[in-house]
């Protein structure tokens, strides 16, 4: 299986089950975890966070209303679609990135 076929088809289970998974509860060990991380970037004075395969975006609101500056990727954009809110910075990613393509030009 080649790179690209194993992305395509990443992207495809994701997309059709987004709307499973953003109805899904969390295990409560993931609660302390991001609680913990949380807590301890604050207390470091970080306040921007990138959530790479942020899925619905449900981490993402949780660091938001810690005060995170949050901008969330991931690969499928049915999850995109579902939690696209003007507050997050929610993109849907492609890799790789087209050869012309220059994240440090990106501006919010």
């Amino acid at each position: 299986m080649t790179f690209d076929t194993m992305k395509l088809n990443l992207r495809k289970y994701y997309d059709h089950d987004a709307k499973r998974r953003n109805k899904g509860s969390k295990q409560e060990w993931k609660f302390t975890e991001r609680r913990k991380f949380s807590e301890l970037a604050l207390k470091e004075g970080k306040i921007n966070l990138l959530e790479i395969g942020a899925g619905t975006g449900q981490d993402s609101m949780f660091f938001m209303e810690q005060g995170f500056d949050v901008t969330a990727i991931d690969l499928s954009s049915e999850m995109v679609k579902i939690y696209n809110l003007n507050s997050v910075h929610f993109y849907s990613i492609h890799y790789p990135p087209h050869p012309d393509y220059d994240i440090s030009s990106t501006s919010r």
